[in-house]
């Protein structure tokens, strides 16, 4: 319903105050309001960013994320990043990924998007994807 009520920015904005408010990590939301995505999209996307911050929340130990969206060329780039432990993305991708993970790219392919993970242990994580809108 948060969809609906605010559109996506709005949504991301509230889910990360909640988010916030349960945890001892700063979540800063940005991006241009401006934009209208399609709602099946908008719901992907929302579900894409929630398993992030959970993901982060979990297993990042991280005390700071930033999520920036942005309307570039037809797609909607989205960068979350955190300044949590990191991990290896090759022992990640050889042993049994997660389902959270399996999940975030099973949507992003759903929407013909793209999706680069940058992460190294002890250097926190960035997941930049691209969505043609």
């Amino acid at each position: 319903s948060a969809l609906v009520r605010k559109g996506l920015i709005g949504a991301v904005e509230e889910f990360a105050s909640n988010a916030e408010a349960t945890s001892t990590m700063k979540i800063s939301v940005t991006g241009d309001k401006d934009f209208n995505v399609e709602e099946g999209k908008s719901i992907n996307i929302y579900r894409v960013i929630q398993e992030l911050v959970h993901n982060c929340l979990k297993h990042a130990q991280a005390t700071k994320m930033e999520i920036e969206m942005e309307m570039n060329n037809g797609f909607l780039k989205i960068l979350c990043r955190n300044n949590g432990k990191g991990f290896d993305p090759i022992h990640v991708s050889k042993t049994s990924e997660g389902i959270g993970l399996r999940s975030i790219r099973n949507r992003i392919d759903i929407m013909d998007g793209s999706l680069v993970i940058e992460t190294q242990p002890g250097n926190g994580t960035a997941f930049l994807f691209e969505i043609p809108i």
